[in-house]
């Protein structure tokens, strides 16, 4: 088990929690890591080099580390709700304390391969924004928890900045065009889809102005940027994007500069996690 002492649900606690649920599931031999923000990446390395199986207390971007890492192969992994959204945790176990998800994933293990996308050597479980700056990222969070005058301000404070270049985007064969940000979506998170569903969801968005931006991100609070006339959406097997100079882009909550030219593609194999066997 590796435990990220920077995520939310890291406590002086957390480390004898965990092997009291180890040991009440007769589980007598875990390695249980507390590790730091600088060393997370390697102690994730030699866990997922060496371990049956991993558990990750941590976010989403690292999740998606974790994934990058195994490439599709490697250990089954639980991932535990550990940082700010934890939507990979959520949609595989439901919003649980991470001590109550694992004690029923050790209850009665199953593996399950779950999709997800690839942009180059980087593997993401949830979502791909792109073109996106910083400050629409702040502004999303500002949202998310209800500070409506904090996220104007962010907002506007982005659409001032200079940004000349839109994205080039084609998605599949028959939808492409220009846009201010392109979201992507894998099946275990998107509404749009099932988790059984080969695809990615795409969608172009492109806001006239701050005040559409910040009426699309309200929409988007509420589920309902699908309908917003700023957004174009489609169903792919692979996104590609151009932008000159280069495509900045957050994976999985984790800020990333992408080429010039980016293909983003479903990956049906992302990673195998260990879900409780009584949950579809």
């Amino acid at each position: 088990m590796v435990l990220n002492r920077a995520s939310g649900g890291f406590d002086r606690h957390s480390e004898a929690q965990a092997r009291s649920l180890f040991e009440g599931a007769g589980v007598a031999d875990a390695s249980i890591v507390c590790a730091d923000p600088a060393n997370l990446r390697i102690t994730l390395k030699r866990a997922l080099d060496g371990a049956d199986v991993v558990v990750i207390l941590a976010g989403d971007g690292t999740m998606a580390a974790a994934a990058s890492l195994c490439g599709g192969q490697g250990p089954a992994v639980v991932p535990l709700p550990g940082g700010t959204m934890n939507v990979l945790s959520h949609a595989l176990y439901g919003r649980n304390p991470w001590q109550d998800t694992l004690r029923r994933v050790l209850a009665a293990p199953r593996a399950r391969i779950v999709s997800g996308g690839r942009a180059g050597d980087r593997v993401f479980m949830v979502s791909a924004m792109l073109g996106v700056p910083s400050r629409w990222i702040e502004a999303r969070e500002a949202l998310r928890k209800g500070h409506l005058r904090t996220a104007a301000r962010r907002l506007a404070d982005a659409w001032r900045q200079p940004y000349p270049e839109v994205l080039r985007y084609r998605f599949g064969p028959g939808v492409e065009g220009a846009a201010r940000a392109i979201a992507v979506r894998c099946p275990l998170t998107s509404r749009a889809l099932s988790p059984q569903d080969a695809l990615l969801e795409a969608a172009a968005i492109d806001p006239r102005s701050a005040a559409r931006a910040l009426e699309l991100g309200v929409n988007a609070l509420f589920g309902r940027w699908r309908d917003d006339p700023d957004v174009k959406t489609a169903t792919t097997t692979v996104v590609r994007v151009a932008r000159p100079g280069g495509v900045p882009a957050v994976l999985d909550g984790e800020a990333i500069a992408l080429p010039q030219e980016v293909e983003l593609a479903f990956t049906p194999r992302a990673l195998t996690v260990l879900a409780p066997s009584g949950r579809a």
